[in-house]
């Protein structure tokens, strides 16, 4: 939860040799206490802020198992 009173989609950046699908499961995992399944990606939107750019990655994926949340 970001602020106590919004929710935001997953995400984050990939840890050292992690691929993209592997930061996904990663950071679903443990933002959202999710694995996922059947994985699709989508497409990429182009984000420029503070003069900066990147690229966030889209996807679609089934839920695997739900696991107790831990609410750190």
């Amino acid at each position: 939860m970001k602020g106590g009173k919004t929710w935001t989609v997953p995400g984050g950046h990939p840890e050292q040799g992690e691929t993209q699908v592997e930061k996904l499961e990663r950071e679903i995992m443990e933002e959202a206490s999710v694995t996922i399944k059947d994985i699709k990606y989508l497409g990429a939107v182009e984000v420029v802020e503070n003069g900066e750019t990147y690229y966030q990655l889209r996807y679609t994926a089934k839920v695997k198992d739900i696991l107790p949340f831990k609410g750190e």
